[in-house]
């Protein structure tokens, strides 16, 4: 039989890699989005919607979308 301390970090061991693999990737899309604050840590959840945010704009530039997402255009 398991102690409890087996159990409860066998699962944790066994999502370490992913949980590893997974900051990387965060930590590479944030150096990849322009224009973030460099000075302070940003949510994955703000790395997620700048680099939305950044890909709307580079589809504006290529002509394949009317308006970027979360940016306002004026209209004169």
């Amino acid at each position: 039989m398991a102690s409890l301390g087996t159990t409860i970090t066998a699962p944790i061991a066994k999502r370490q890699p992913e949980t590893v693999a997974l900051r990387a990737a965060f930590a590479e899309l944030r150096h990849h989005v322009p224009a973030h604050p460099s000075d302070r840590k940003m949510s994955k959840l703000e790395i997620l919607r700048a680099a939305i945010r950044y890909i709307s704009i580079l589809e504006y530039c290529l002509g394949m979308r009317q308006t970027p997402i979360g940016v306002k255009l004026h209209k004169e």
